[in-house]
């Protein structure tokens, strides 16, 4: 977890000294207008557009997984219920059969 800090800190302040750096106006061309907006703006909008996006993806991927988990529980819960029902009727075919095998060496 501190490693994941550090390396976002080490990124953060990579990307804040470029942006201070680039600090000079650009050129915003939008379908009928332009704005001049400093560089730094857009360095920001970019990066926080791209952390949306980033986000946006890893939900849908942990919803998705939550999803399949759910199911899979749902399965493994299923599966021990029969295992269980399974169980019980091997060990009355078990008591039957040792019933038989005890009346039948009686009867001899």
């Amino acid at each position: 977890m501190q490693a994941r800090l550090i390396i976002l800190l080490f990124f953060t302040l990579i990307v804040v000294v470029f942006a201070v750096m680039n600090i000079q106006p650009v050129v915003i061309d939008f379908y009928f207008t332009q704005a001049d907006v400093p560089l730094i703006l857009m360095i920001i909008f970019s990066i926080l557009i791209g952390a949306l996006f980033m986000f946006i993806l890893s939900s849908m991927k942990q919803i998705q997984t939550t999803r399949k988990m759910k199911t899979l529980e749902k399965e493994n819960s299923q599966l021990k219920q029969e295992l269980q029902e399974i169980k019980k009727q091997t060990e009355t075919e078990t008591v039957h059969k040792e019933t038989e095998v005890k009346t039948e060496g009686e009867q001899a």
